[in-house]
């Protein structure tokens, strides 16, 4: 997914509450610093990556960008290497007034399309300098060779310090050489291409020392504030460090690629740097083979407040993990890939992502899709939990669109692929209980409804509705990649069809796309439209290039309770 979220959660690892995207109560002079996306109608408006907050043109909503190891009372700092930008999202996800800050003033920085590795930003602890590694300016804009050169300011294997006040940066480690090449950067620096870069993560101790990753070396080098080298400690391929500033111990995750979207992730505890010494414990953090951090997706983060030492850290696969130090050994204590699994797996199920929701308001029970048809809820407020859905048959539910009647019937588009019907269902004791139709006896309200999983990344259009008096609205495709609005009766009958193909028309990629449907009380049905703007030609359905999006306008069609011929916008 391209856009992000940023969540806070307390040192126990209970989520506290979310500040990208930013709540709704939030002010409007704290949230329009952060701009907002001109979609410009694009073809289908809010029914592609339904589950991605994309609302904002700020670094905050950008998968290219990571947290900085900056101790701000008043909010987290986030940076993107890429664009040499960074901003402050405060306690309350508020931006400030000028949110997006440069994190180099000079030199010139090099191009967005030539930067390569996984950069890692950190204030020294007198808050006079930013450290600025794992970055570097690639010779090509893609990964053919020669990757990088060992000439010029911005080449690899440099750790750059930048003067937080006048954001002038300076290079105070530098390599004499480092690989040039896609295979020897693999070989030697453990990811192919601009993966990863020849230094990666650093940290400071008490006395200001800089812990600094070396990838290209094999260890954890320690310099002081003149980059004198006064030790290190053998890790290959260590891409995170965090030190205790309280006792001097201090922690390493290494990462190895071992394949495609595979590596290997393994957690060191170090008492001392003096002697290269041996780790005095370390675990692996995940299966064999498995996880991938892809570059920009490691972290390892440090709790001291404590009796014992707590460590968080992640990749890209087998997320957060929450381990103890018990002096000898590291316990897990909290694993977010069990317990908000993606996947149909023992506790909490996912809402990272999801795309539709509705609410029983009888018995309180929220219900949503977690934007893979997978469908869960929540109904114990007490304790909040989102949980999978399954039927009194112990049937696990997948639904890829939902809606809810007016007298709290549950509807759903069934089926974790590409067809399915609408089905309708009622909770009775934690449970889903199918409701048939009197002339059926089966609790489908339609025939399969095909090409929900259309468009960007596989989620594509949705959008259905039931009406007080239980007509089903629904976007249907009748010819690959052609939409219209179906309006199925309350008999379960699947051939009672009316279609609404005067707002739609019958090939809507050419005139027109349906978005989100909703029918008022009285029973009049609106849907998020995007009309083919007039004056253009005609274009596929996947238009490609910021220049075809001006083509649609987007619009609110409103089709009267009865009137099939008829709309206003």
């Amino acid at each position: 997914n391209e856009f992000t979220s940023l969540r806070l959660y307390n040192k126990d690892g209970v989520y506290n509450k979310t500040l990208f995207p930013y709540p709704s109560s939030l002010a409007t002079s704290k949230k329009t610093p952060y701009g907002v996306v001109d979609f410009m109608g694009r073809t289908m408006p809010r029914v592609q990556r339904l589950y991605g907050p994309m609302i904002t043109t700020t670094i905050a909503a950008s998968d290219l960008s990571k947290l900085a190891e900056i101790d701000d009372p008043d909010g987290c700092w986030i940076f993107q290497g890429t664009e040499n930008k960074m901003m402050m999202v405060g306690n309350d996800g508020g931006a400030k007034s000028t949110p997006v800050v440069p994190i180099v003033t000079s030199p010139r920085y090099p191009d967005h399309y030539k930067t390569g590795g996984s950069p890692h930003l950190t204030l020294s602890p007198d808050g006079k300098y930013l450290y600025f590694s794992g970055f570097f300016e690639s010779v090509n804009s893609n990964n053919n060779d020669p990757i990088t050169a060992d000439t010029g300011f911005w080449r690899d294997g440099r750790v750059f310090r930048i003067n937080a006040t006048t954001g002038v940066a300076t290079a105070f480690i530098t390599m004499d050489s480092i690989p040039k090449t896609s295979a020897a950067r693999t070989t030697i620096i453990g990811g192919s291409g601009r993966l990863f870069a020849a230094f990666a993560g650093i940290d400071f101790d008490a006395a200001g020392n800089l812990y600094v990753c070396d990838r290209l070396h094999g260890r954890v080098s320690v310099y002081d504030t003149s980059a004198n080298l006064l030790g290190y400690v053998n890790v290959k391929y260590p891409e995170a460090v965090k030190v205790d500033r309280k006792s001097g111990l201090f922690y390493v995750l290494r990462w190895a690629s071992t394949g495609y979207h595979a590596g290997d992730a393994v957690l060191f505890k170090f008492a001392t740097y003096q002697g290269s010494p041996q780790p005095v414990c370390s675990l692996r953090v995940n299966g064999t083979g498995q996880g991938s951090f892809e570059g920009g997706s490691t972290f390892l983060a440090l709790d001291n407040s404590g009796s014992s030492n707590i460590l968080w850290c992640s990749d890209a696969s087998i997320g957060i993990k929450r381990y103890v130090d018990n002096g000898n050994s590291f316990t897990l204590e909290q694993n977010w890939k069990t317990a908000h699994s993606a996947d149909w797996g023992s506790g909490q199920y996912s809402t990272l992502g999801f795309d539709k929701i509705v609410v029983d308001r009888a018995k309180d029970i929220v219900y949503i899709n977690n934007g893979n048809s997978g469908l869960c809820k929540v109904d114990n407020w007490k304790n909040p939990k989102v949980v999978p859905c399954s039927t009194s048959a112990n049937r696990r539910l997948y639904a890829v669109d939902l809606a809810m009647s007016s007298d709290n019937q549950l509807y759903i588009v069934e089926g974790p692929n590409y067809t399915g019907p609408i089905t309708r269902w009622a909770s009775k004791a934690g449970k889903l209980d199918s409701i048939p139709f009197p002339n059926t006896g089966k609790n489908m309200a339609t025939h399969e409804i095909y090409g929900r999983m259309h468009g960007v990344g596989g989620y594509g259009p949705k959008g259905m509705a039931v009406a007080p008096d239980k007509k089903i609205a629904v976007q249907y495709m009748y010819q690959f990649s052609r939409y219209f609005i179906g309006v199925f009766g309350d008999s379960g009958s699947a051939d009672n069809i009316e279609r609404c193909d005067t707002v739609m028309k019958p090939t809507c990629p050419d005139n027109g796309v349906g978005g989100a449907i909703r029918y008022d009380s009285k029973g009049n049905l609106y849907m998020g439209v995007a009309f083919h703007a007039p004056g253009f030609p005609e274009i596929s359905a996947y238009p490609s290039g910021d220049e075809t999006y001006s083509r649609y306008t987007g619009s609110i069609a409103r089709i009267p309770k009865g009137n099939k011929g008829s709309h206003t916008a």
